[in-house]
Parts: structure tokens; C-alpha cells; sequence
């Protein structure tokens, strides 16, 4: 919107008179923000004006014009005066206001789908503001970038590509190594199987914490007695036993490969062999915490003949 070749004196004497108050021929998209103090309201700015560039590239094509501008709060009674006209008690608004060649003044200018409060956690990218704007103008614009946009992104994907493939190249040696790959199959296994996901869905604690009767924090329950939720910690435990049992069965199957001596190997099968019946018995014992119907174990009955197995 040609504000800009106008006096300041008469800036707002001009919207009022072409935008707000008489009918018109044409299509505006305002940005209601202020100079300082809004650090979002820059960012979604800057994003404002690649639709108005999008629009701009378009604008031979379009039937009906369409301006845009930027209107800044500040202590100028008339800028106060269009805010409160519109019921704006806070930054940034984005307004559009279609065509209209009659004016009923006693409608508002704004109807509540033609304006949008631009939250923090709103997506505020360019495809997003041009998407609104499209859909209150009935327009199917598409996105345009300037050339030194479109330049500076290319270089950036470029450095980028060209700093991970010096990266490869340098560390390559390491990326062939057997161990690198297991050890990251390994800490994937244990973050999906901690149920992560479950966690920040539903924003479980890491433990069940309380208080003792000197004010003392001290961790009151670790698993949670229920198989239909979970402490954000009593995931990482149990994956982690279930990766410490998988490697002593992994160990047990190289333990030829790994001791030539016959007394050291004996004596890392025995020690790979009470590890992983430790690690079992201790996911059973978490798991019957969860649901204590479960009755299977690993020891033997208790009619059972000990002793050699010919007296079986």
C-alpha cells in the first residue's frame, strides 16, 4: 500500500479515507504489529512480505488488485483510535478485507474469520500467511521467493552438502567399523523400547517422587503396578536390561573367538552364564511388578530329581 509516498501527517487520513470508511476496487491485506519490543512479530513480518511479493508477481493475472501494508501501534491517538475501531488489544494481527463496492456502516470492517491473531505456537511461515490470505480472498496465488532468496538457500544447501560429504570422506574409516553400527543399534533399541513416545505424549515423570517427614525428596516407586502406563524411567531400565541380556547371549556365542586358554574360557561361559540368568530373573521380577498374575519361571519344579542326569 503506497503509504509511503504521502506525508506522515496524512498517512492515516488516507487509510481511513481509501481503506476503512469508503467503498473501493480493490482487495487489502494489513499487518497490525509495532516497531519494537515483539521479537515473533519481526519474524512473522518478514514472513508477511514474501506474500506480498508472492501477490506482487501475480498481479497482472488477478482480476481484482490487491494492496498490502504494515500498520505500526504506537502513541499517536489516531493509530490508537483504528486499533480500538477493530477491538485489537494486542500484536500481530493479520486483516484482510475483500472488495466492496457499497459500505454498510453498521457493519464491523473486520468479520472474525477475516482477521487472525498470530500466536507464538502458531505456524507462521510465508506458505502458511499466504494460505490464509488466499482462502479470505478466494485466490489461488502461489508462492513466489526473490532471487537473492532463492540464491542464499541454494548456497546454503550446497555448504551444507558440501561440509557432510569432506565429513564422509574424513571419517570414513570410522563408518566401516562393525562395533560403530552395533552400539547404535543399540541405543536406538533402547530409546524406541523405553517408550519414549508414551512419555512425552502423556508427559510422565521419570519416578514416583514424596517427600519424607524432614521435607527429604526420595523416590517412592520406580515401576508403576499397571501395564497400561509407565514412569519415564522405568523404561530406560528395562531396555537397558533387555540390551545388557542380549549382549551376554552375544558373548556366550563368541566366547571361542574371544579366549584360546581353556580355564579363561570356562570361566567367562560361567560368568556370561549367571549374568544372563541374573539379568532374566530381574525382567521377570520387574515384569511380575507390573502384573503380578504372572507365574512362569526359569527354575525347575519343585518335584524335581537334582543330581546327575543319568538318574533321570
Amino acid at each position: 500500500m503506497p503509504t509511503g509516498l504521502l506525508p506522515r501527517s496524512d498517512v492515516f487520513a488516507f487509510v481511513r479515507e481509501l481503506v476503512l470508511e469508503n467503498p473501493r476496487p480493490y482487495n487489502v491485506v494489513t499487518y497490525y504489529t509495532v516497531h519494537t519490543g515483539c521479537d515473533d512479530c519481526k519474524k512473522v513480518q518478514g514472513e508477511f512480505v514474501g506474500v506480498s511479493y508472492s501477490y506482487d508477481k501475480v498481479e497482472s493475472k488477478l482480476d481484482t488488485p490487491t494492496f498490502f501494508g504494515v500498520l505500526y501501534y504506537t502513541s499517536d491517538p489516531k493509530v490508537r483510535e483504528v486499533f480500538h475501531e477493530h477491538n485489537f488489544k494486542t500484536v500481530p494481527y493479520l486483516g484482510t478485507s475483500v472488495s466492496q463496492t457499497k459500505r454498510e456502516t453498521t457493519e464491523g470492517f473486520y468479520r472474525d474469520q477475516d482477521i487472525w491473531l498470530i500466536k507464538r505456537d502458531d505456524a507462521h511461515d510465508t506458505q502458511t500467511l499466504l494460505n490464509f490470505v488466499n482462502k479470505r480472498l478466494n485466490r489461488d496465488v502461489p508462492i513466489k521467493f526473490p532471487f537473492y532468496v532463492v540464491l542464499l538457500r541454494n548456497l546454503m544447501l550446497f555448504t551444507v552438502l558440501a561440509t557432510l560429504i569432506v565429513v564422509f570422506v574424513k571419517i570414513r574409516p570410522f563408518l566401516i567399523e562393525p562395533w560403530l553400527w552395533v552400539s547404535i543399534a543399540w541405543v536406538t533399541y533402547v530409546i524406541c523400547l523405553s517408550g519414549v513416545v508414551f512419555t512425552m505424549l502423556h508427559n510422565m515423570p521419570v519416578f514416583r517422587f514424596d517427600q519424607d517427614q524432614f521435607g527429604k525428596m526420595f523416590v517412592k516407586e520406580y515401576f508403576m503396578r499397571s501395564q497400561r502406563s509407565q514412569y519415564a524411567g522405568e523404561g530406560y531400565i528395562v531396555s537397558v536390561l533387555s540390551v545388557c541380556i542380549g549382549f551376554g547371549f552375544l558373548f556366550l556365542s563368541k566366547v571361542d573367538l574371544l579366549f584360546k586358554n581353556d580355564m579363561n574360557r570356562r570361566i567367562a561361559i560361567m560368568a556370561a552364564i549367571i549374568f544372563c540368568f541374573a539379568g532374566t530373573q530381574a525382567y521377570v521380577s520387574i515384569y511380575r511388578i507390573k502384573q503380578p498374575w504372572y507365574s512362569n519361571s526359569f527354575m525347575p519344579p519343585q518335584g524335581f530329581t537334582r543330581g546327575p542326569i543319568m538318574r533321570d
